[in-house]
């Protein structure tokens, strides 16, 4: 092989493997907040202490969640928060939200997110007919894989208001699914003072150490103190772990 070949074989090698990167590989600067890993879930399982009982993070790590979106007006900015950050966090998406505002979603995928589903319209699950409930379920997922055109996306699930039933929480399971609770809130959905509520976020996180913490991109408010957020994770030593579905992939 000559001198030439064999540059521009190692150069085309190279640029294949970065390319098959996944985005939370990218390249940090110091500064940066960064992901620490990924925590792979199995499918059929459910995690977050406010209602079950696993427990998969160590000291001080924290996997950030958004729900309810995306929004036009506040979802961009927050992606670039978390950008400038290296930051990988979990969206649970609104179906017909996702459906109004498709791009959103890609780009979401495109910077390695990791996109689950929130129910197609936000309906509150328990008290629904059964065949209504799951279809609530079902056709934010198909949106969201018809959007990426990733059947490895929308393998999390959040119910609205955390309410489940037995029967919902088995279609999950028999589709692949994971629900994903939460540990820590501090109830961003209400609006109010962006700095009332990260006060309180971050006395959550200090008090409870580690899990899984649930923000609202639709709210401007989250905008405004997310940054700080970030800021109090890394100058407290907190590390952000990234959730993702067991055998999920690469992303990005």
């Amino acid at each position: 092989m000559t001198a030439s070949l064999l540059t521009r074989t190692i150069l085309g090698i190279a640029a294949a493997m970065a390319f098959a990167l996944p985005a939370y590989a990218q390249s940090c600067g110091p500064d940066a907040l960064g992901t620490s890993r990924t925590l792979p879930l199995a499918p059929g399982s459910a995690v977050g202490s406010f209602q079950y009982k696993s427990q998969q993070f160590g000291p001080k790590e924290i996997a950030l969640t958004f729900d309810d979106g995306p929004r036009p007006e506040t979802t961009p900015k927050i992606l670039d928060i978390l950008k400038a950050q290296c930051v990988h966090a979990t969206f649970f998406v609104v179906g017909k939200h996702a459906k109004a505002a498709p791009d959103i979603i890609r780009r979401e995928a495109a910077e390695g997110h990791t996109i689950g589903t929130h129910t197609w319209s936000h309906k509150k699950l328990r008290g629904l007919p059964e065949d209504e409930a799951e279809n609530e379920i079902d056709s934010a997922v198909a949106e969201v894989r018809r959007i990426t055109g990733r059947d490895t996306d929308a393998r999390l699930f959040r119910f609205p208001e955390f309410a489940t039933t037995p029967e919902l929480r088995a279609h999950l399971a028999a589709t692949g699914q994971v629900i994903v609770s939460a540990d820590i809130s501090p109830k961003d959905w209400a609006a109010g003072d962006p700095d009332e509520t990260l006060a309180r976020l971050e006395k959550q996180v200090e008090r409870r150490g580690r899990g899984i913490v649930v923000l609202h991109d639709i709210q401007s408010h989250t905008v405004d103190f997310l940054p700080r957020f970030l800021t109090f994770l890394k100058e407290n030593g907190y590390r952000v772990v990234q959730l993702e579905p067991a055998g999920g992939g690469e992303r990005g």
